[in-house]
């Protein structure tokens, strides 16, 4: 009898020994639209998201349609958001579509991922949804330019459990003019959420849209998410492996 509850004991304590390792170096992601998981060819501009970085563990979408790839700067007949900061400088076209403040250079890469489906939203405008093939315990990302021409815009950001209820939630400061010395015009906002425990299953950006807000020309740039997440498929293979080396030992020993 003591034999098999010290075989027993020693079996336990690597299963869980092992889990809690894995907990602790959960597996940590940065997604920035450079790049497919899968290879080339790599994004390119208007692309539809949806299920490319699957293999990573999430899905985007919107209550309405697919989100897209944004190409950085250029001359664009369907842009992400207006810098306008310099389109008030007296800038051409090409060098406030798309671009980041002169204090962030290359902050937005080559790509970024934009919610609208054509360009610039008008009226209702959609929420970004992002849902996880495992639960996270934590995550962040970077939503640029909100600004506040012709209307202000500000953001929340809600992070669900698996039945659907809000767990965490934040909110963007309320969009300046370019002006201001405080203004987020071509500039990034980073949120982020860091929880104990892996229970953030899927995430929501949704448009404020209380009075004074924006009614045209709404546009969310989304860029260098984050996330980590517990290796789920590691840890049921330890569990399932401890468990049958127990039935195993347990009948050697009765026979």
């Amino acid at each position: 009898m003591k034999k098999t509850l010290f075989i027993f004991s020693i079996i336990l304590f690597f299963v869980f020994g092992n889990y809690l390792f894995l907990e602790k170096n959960a597996v940590g992601a940065i997604i920035d639209f450079e790049t497919y998981p899968a290879g080339p060819p790599g994004p390119s501009d208007q692309d539809i998201v949806n299920t490319q970085y699957q293999t990573l563990g999430v899905i985007f979408s919107t209550n309405v349609f697919f989100p897209r790839i944004e190409q950085v700067g250029g001359v664009d007949p369907m842009p992400g958001f207006i810098n306008d900061f310099n389109l008030t400088s007296g800038m051409t076209k090409e060098f406030y579509e798309d671009t980041e403040d002169a204090n962030f250079p290359g902050g937005l890469g080559d790509y970024f991922l934009r919610l609208n489906a054509a360009s610039l939203l008008t009226g209702t405008v959609p929420n970004l949804n992002i849902e996880y093939t495992n639960p996270v315990s934590g995550a962040s990302a970077e939503i640029w330019d909100i600004d506040a021409n012709q209307g202000t815009e500000r953001w929340i950001v809600l992070a669900f459990d698996q039945p659907g209820n809000i767990i965490d939630s934040v909110v963007s400061p309320l969009g300046l003019p370019a002006s201001d010395l405080n203004s987020l015009d071509g500039k990034p906002w980073e949120w982020s959420f860091n929880h104990a425990n892996f229970d953030i299953y899927s995430i929501q950006i949704v448009w404020d849209g209380s009075p004074g807000s924006k009614t045209s020309g709404i546009g969310l740039a989304f860029d260098n998410f984050e996330y980590t997440a517990v290796p789920i498929p590691g840890a049921i293979w330890l569990f399932g492996s401890g468990i049958l080396g127990m039935v195993f030992i347990r009948r050697k020993l009765k026979n």
